[in-house]
């Protein structure tokens, strides 16, 4: 991992006391996990500098959007009023199991991991990162049109006093 990276994300998981951890001898389609716990990331050694530097942030998101606060579905005002019509009541329940499935920790996490990368890891670790997981591309740029990477740069730069 470059130091630039590496000094990021050593920060950031020191101002939110999370420890990080690399293990080799994992399986190969492991990449890594959060113990909320011990607050301990667990990170697969045997993969490249720029799938640690996802999957550090994927965790990361994990504490500040999931483990350190109750979980919130982020969902329009609307989805969240309370109906008094029944078709209102059904309708408003269906969407919000549907944004939960499609839309649930998971996708926020790696929304807010894919925001934090280019301001973590370099444009070839981002790049390497897409030609592997060209998936993730679409809410890349889902995540910059919503203007998230503002946001988590603020965070980033407060948490490690740039």
């Amino acid at each position: 991992m470059n130091k630039r990276s590496a000094t990021i994300l050593r920060s950031l998981a020191e101002h939110i006391r999370v420890k990080i951890k690399y293990i080799g001898g994992m399986p190969d389609g492991f990449f890594g996990f959060a113990d909320p716990r011990s607050r301990t990331i667990v990170i697969n050694a045997n993969k490249p500098h720029d799938e640690h530097v996802f999957t550090i942030l994927h965790e990361l998101a994990h504490f500040v959007l999931h483990f350190d606060q109750p979980y919130r579905l982020f969902a329009p005002r609307w989805v969240e009023r309370s109906y008094k019509s029944t078709f209102m009541v059904e309708n408003t329940y269906k969407l919000k199991r549907t944004l939960r499935r499609r839309f649930g920790r998971e996708w926020q996490a790696d929304l807010w991991a894919l925001s934090a990368f280019p301001i973590v890891g370099t444009r070839n670790d981002l790049e390497a990162f897409f030609d592997r997981h060209p998936d993730k591309i679409a809410p890349f740029f889902l995540a910059v049109v919503f203007q998230v990477k503002a946001r988590i740069g603020k965070f980033i730069r407060k948490s490690i006093h740039m």
